[in-house]
């Protein structure tokens, strides 16, 4: 739904930008001074507030005249004279938050352009048509601008948990938030959970006041933050004015930020300006009973008008959306028709209102929408190719909503770059051969707002047809079709439904229904899966908890997909018929964790999306510890490691800003990073503490929206050693380095072994260590650096052979180039040249190829075999595509010894494939250039390329070759990586 709030939000600020022409007069609005009702015109306004210390400019967030105002107050603010006398003017706003005062300044001082000011300070939508313009006056007149407010991460913590969850906070981040909290039960708290109680609709507010303290707290947050923040710029910069732009709630009545400021110097002579909603038709004059709202009085009309009474309340609340608690569809799917009609009826959290927009796909016609079994009116605002905006033609006192709708949805497969796993689609029901029903989230059932909600779900559908979604299922079966329902089991934030020809087989383990969906070609799988995933349940229950469902499925589908859905996942075909890759780490595995992390304990992805960390250690690295294979384990560290290292400088971002994995570089900090974190975080803590912590993560937040910080304050609770673990959740999450460690002084005389350790950059770390003596014994350390070097002593029996750190890959460390290993993503991210056949037929089939790792996202350059120079060979990575007798360059390439390509063959390690459909990826050194690689893909005939997309997924092994001919579990072969030079962390005796 975030695409649609964005297209409002943009057709919004359009409109708006369009009414800023319109010249305002006392038509439109009339100031007056509230303690004598006598009108005042700007000029006289600017001359009244010249002689206060803080002028609280309340605002209506979204309103054109009322921005037009703080825009006209700041010239005369300004103007020395009458109205500036003796003091300087600083301006602040709500607008911006602490964390960003570094961006606003560089931009006022021109050190940054405007672009990076907008990307970097978080800026609110309608900058452009009611912020700028005050910015713009900051900059052109060199007035300080005080970005004020609390960095909304923090509000929604205090939202989300409690105000004791900001204790947790490092120091580091604690400067961004006000250092005392004071959340007050007086008129504001008041005024606050009334206008929340109307802004909710009463009875939906109704046993909801844990939440609606903890939006209190939140609010009280923000109001601590902008009165510190003003109050700590007057202590440093004496006799200067401040006027502080805020939503008027903030500071109607003294009350709010203009309260709290009051409390941190009572000495402060304050103003508030508060503007008066004055609705069409009623008049401008003065109105007593408003005097108490401020000192200044702004009795205005809503701009734009027709917008009118859509802001009965404080401007502040609007961000807190209406949004869907429950759905009750009622459908029924015919996949011959590739048709789904009926129902879906919405319970909402508030009352709706000609506010809510209601999201659909286009594809389905509406036929009624009613409220309590009376038809409502109601427009379709905007309709595109894919969703449809639906919006009501009055507020209404009811929060349930049933909407009738049907239509054909036969979505085509989008196309996949060669880094992505899965192909996409808006859905699909169809019942042709290798085809079936496939619905994502949010596509098939209306949507309003973001949150999580419960799923009643009855569907009607053939016998013929097997459906499955997310909940616990009940069915009746008819002669000729199957009543399905769903009832959810945990609230969920959208869910998919899935439906083929399915053959299904289950089985009871513990409790847990465990079942297979797989197409009649792959049934006779069933038991492999069920044992596969029955070692799982008992596996992971034990290192989590109970397992947080009734069931668990494996379901086949008919395209590529890789999904964890809350009780089952969705599988492609091709890889269902390959349970030696989907039962080994990281595949089903992984998914199967998903029940635990991201569908029970839910992720704020605001926050950062640390679940696909836990779940990728959890899988794809602890189940090689789990099935007792540690040299797996150690190979998985290996390549984490290789895999950050490749990482393009401009394609690195800190951890916490990973969200989802859009392509592989994305997936090397969400996944392997983040998983790093955790094997980090395994050996410091060690493994039964570790899992008493993961345990307890999960018992407290099941059916909650977790952070960052929320595993971070889990840990802390359950680790007592000397390490801040503060300052390694700060490095991990918001540095984009790695830990670069030097080792050198090393010196062994009178049994002593001593060492240097350096460093970068400072963090904590525990560093491994083995000391091999000549005897053959080993000594194993783990030792702690604290700074950022040290010197280290290991007293020993017998003469040192070698000392090596970190010889099992625990530490994600960077890597000298000479000890890097060759493989095709080192070449790949060296924006290499890309070499095609200068003859044959094969030429056009390979530009497509080479279009394909463009499209991925890869910058390449392309070139035929004979316009290659000897200057491109010395100053590019290159990749090399072809048959040997096609391309002219294969014949001049030096390869490794155990490497050899000829005409319908290549050979690697003595094994020659001479097969039809054999292919072949390899990298090395170039002998061309020390600094560059060269990757060959060779073929020994045309029906071997198809394999070039299953070859890609190898991209970190030396070698991978594929055999068409042969089974799937001997089809793929892949080999140790060639490192160019010896480990650097390594010291040997002489």
């Amino acid at each position: 739904m975030r695409k649609l709030t964005l297209i409002f939000v943009l057709f919004l600020i359009t409109n708006l930008s369009l009414l800023t022409a319109k010249t305002f007069d006392r038509n439109d609005f009339r100031i007056y001074q509230s303690s004598n009702g006598k009108e005042l015109s700007m000029k006289k306004l600017a001359k009244q507030l010249s002689d206060y210390d803080v002028i609280f400019f309340g605002e209506w967030h979204d309103d054109v005249l009322i921005h037009q105002l703080e825009a006209d107050i700041l010239p005369l603010l300004a103007k020395k004279g009458i109205f500036r006398k003796k003091k300087k003017l600083a301006i602040s706003m709500e607008m911006f938050e602490r964390d960003t005062q570094n961006i606003v300044n560089d931009f006022l001082a021109g050190k940054i352009g405007e672009k990076e000011f907008l990307k970097k300070s978080r800026a609110w939508p309608n900058y452009p048509t009611d912020y700028k313009k005050i910015v713009n006056f900051a900059k052109e007149n060199n007035y300080d601008l005080i970005a004020a407010n609390v960095p909304r991460k923090y509000a929604a913590m205090v939202n989300k948990q409690t105000p004791a969850s900001l204790k947790n906070l490092p120091p580091n981040e604690k400067k961004y938030i006000a250092k005392n909290l004071k959340v007050l039960d007086n008129q504001y708290k008041k005024q606050f959970m009334e206008t929340m109680a109307a802004n909710m609709g009463r009875k939906s507010a109704m046993g909801m006041n844990k939440m609606l303290e903890n939006i209190y707290a939140a609010q009280c947050l923000k109001d601590d933050t902008m009165a510190e923040s003003i109050y700590e710029y007057l202590q440093k910069h004496k006799g200067t004015q401040v006027i502080h732009f805020n939503g008027d709630f903030h500071s109607e009545s003294h009350l709010g930020t203009a309260n709290k400021l009051s409390l941190l110097n009572p000495n402060l002579k304050i103003a508030v300006i508060t503007p008066v909603i004055i609705k069409k038709g009623e008049s401008l004059k003065f109105n007593p009973e408003k005097k108490d709202l401020g000192d200044f009085l702004i009795f205005a009309k809503r701009f734009p008008q027709k917008e009118e009474k859509k802001f009965k309340t404080p401007k502040m609340f609007n961000n807190i959306s209406n949004t869907i608690l429950k759905h009750n569809l009622n459908l029924e799917i015919i996949p011959s028709e590739k048709t789904l009609t009926g129902s879906d009826e919405l319970t909402l959290s508030k009352e709706i209102t000609k506010n809510d927009t209601i999201a659909l796909l286009s594809a389905y016609n509406i036929s009624n929408i009613s409220m309590n079994g009376e038809k409502i009116k109601y427009q379709i605002i905007e309709k595109d190719k894919d969703y449809q905006k639906i919006v009501f033609s009055k507020n209404y006192d009811s929060n349930k909503v049933k909407i009738v709708y049907g239509g054909k949805v036969y979505f085509p497969l989008n196309g996949r770059a060669l880094n992505q796993t899965h192909d996409g689609t808006m859905g699909i029901i169809s019942d042709a051969k290798n085809e079936g029903i496939y619905l994502p989230g949010q596509n098939w059932y209306p949507v309003i707002g973001e949150g999580l909600a419960d799923f009643d779900i009855t569907i009607i559908c053939p016998n013929e047809f097997k459906i499955l979604t997310s909940g616990k299922e009940t069915k009746t079966v008819g002669n000729e079709k199957t009543t399905y329902n769903w009832k959810t089991e945990l609230s969920v934030s959208d869910i998919s439904l899935v439906g083929n020809r399915f053959e299904v087989k289950s089985r009871m383990v513990n409790g847990v229904e465990l079942r297979t969906y797989l197409l009649p070609d792959d049934a006779k799988l069933a038991d492999v899966y069920l044992n596969g995933v029955e070692k799982y349940l008992k596996e992971y229950s034990q290192l989590f908890g109970d397992y947080p469902f009734s069931s668990f499925s494996v379901v086949e589908n008919f395209f590529a997909s890789g999904f964890g859905m809350p009780n089952y996942t969705l599988l492609t075909k091709e890889i269902v018929k390959m349970p030696f890759i989907t039962l080994s780490p990281g595949v089903i595995a992984h998914e199967f964790c998903h029940n635990w992390w991201g569908n029970s304990v839910y992720v704020d992805y605001e926050e950062g999306n640390w679940c696909e960390a836990l779940t990728v250690f959890s899988s794809n690295y602890y189940q090689n510890i789990l099935n007792d294979e540690p040299d797996k384990a150690k190979d998985w560290r290996k390549k984490a490691i290789l895999e950050n290292n490749l990482l393009p400088a401009e394609k690195n971002f800190p951890l916490k800003d990973f969200v989802y994995q859009h392509n592989d570089d994305e997936a090397t900090i969400g996944y392997q990073k983040g998983a790093m974190l955790f094997v980090n975080l395994y050996n410091i803590l060690g493994k039964d503490v570790f899992f008493d912590t993961i345990k307890d993560f999960y018992k407290t937040n099941k059916g909650k929206v977790t952070n960052w910080n929320d595993i971070k304050t889990v840990f802390k609770k359950h680790y007592s050693g000397k390490l801040s673990l503060d300052k390694i959740f700060d490095f991990w999450l918001n540095s984009k380095e790695m830990a670069h460690i030097r080792f050198d002084g090393v010196k062994y005389n009178n049994n002593v072994l001593t060492f240097n350790l350096q460093k970068d950059p400072s963090m904590p770390i525990q560093i491994p260590v083995k000391v091999t003596l000549k005897n053959g014994d080993e000594i194993t350390k783990t030792i702690t650096l604290l700074d950022t070097k040290a010197t280290y002593s290991i007293k020993l029996k017998n003469e040192p052979a070698k000392i090596e750190i970190d010889p099992d890959a625990f530490l994600l460390k960077k890597i000298s180039n000479e000890s890097m290993p060759y493989n095709l993503n080192r070449t790949l991210n060296d924006k290499p040249l890309v070499i095609l056949p200068e003859k044959g037929d094969m030429t056009s089939r390979l530009q497509m190829v080479a279009s394909m790792l463009a499209r991925s996202g890869y910058e390449i350059t392309i070139k035929l075999s004979n316009k290659v120079t000897e200057d491109d060979l010395k100053n590019n990575s290159i990749f090399v595509l072809g048959e040997y007798d096609n391309n002219s360059l294969l014949g001049k390439i030096h390869l490794p010894q155990n490497i050899k390509i000829s005409k319908d063959a290549f050979e690697i390690n003595g094994t020659i494939n001479s097969s039809k459909k054999g292919s072949m990826i390899v990298s090395f050194g170039s002998t061309y250039n020390p600094e560059k690689s060269v990757s060959i893909y060779v073929w020994n005939s045309a029906k071997a390329i198809s394999s070039f997309r299953k070859m890609f997924h190898y991209m970190n092994d030396s070698y991978q070759t594929f055999d068409l001919d042969k089974k799937a579990k001997g089809a793929l072969i892949i080999g140790q990586i060639f490192p160019k030079g010896e480990n650097e962390l390594v010291y040997e005796f002489k």
